[in-house]
């Protein structure tokens, strides 16, 4: 997923490496993870997503609210949590991409 937060993650990501590269600064081994993120604005209501629901399968589940208002869902793989889609509820946002983002790599 393609959205204005890419470029932004992959600039945070892009001087480490040219500074370690130039000798200036140690060089992070690890790969490049970018967290997949899109919004919309659709009417009254903001729709955001993290991570990749795609790959949650079944496992769907209701984290808070109700599907008739504000909610937060989960996309699970094999009990870990893959994805979130939110509408509203905009102070759940910054929990539940940072649980995504601690989440080990999908294999």
């Amino acid at each position: 997923v393609e959205h204005w937060s890419i470029p932004t993650d992959t600039a945070k990501r892009a001087v480490p490496t040219l500074l370690a590269d130039l000798g200036q600064a140690g060089h992070d081994p690890a790969p490049f993870t970018p967290l997949p993120t899109f919004w919309s604005d659709q009417y009254d209501l903001r729709i955001q997503s993290f991570g990749a629901p795609g790959l949650g399968g079944d496992d769907i589940r209701v984290l808070e609210g109700d599907l008739g208002g504000e909610v937060a869902v989960g996309y699970h793989d094999g009990g870990r949590l893959v994805g979130v889609v939110v509408i509203g509820l905009p102070s759940v946002l910054a929990r539940y991409r940072a649980e995504l983002m601690r989440a080990p790599a999908a294999a």
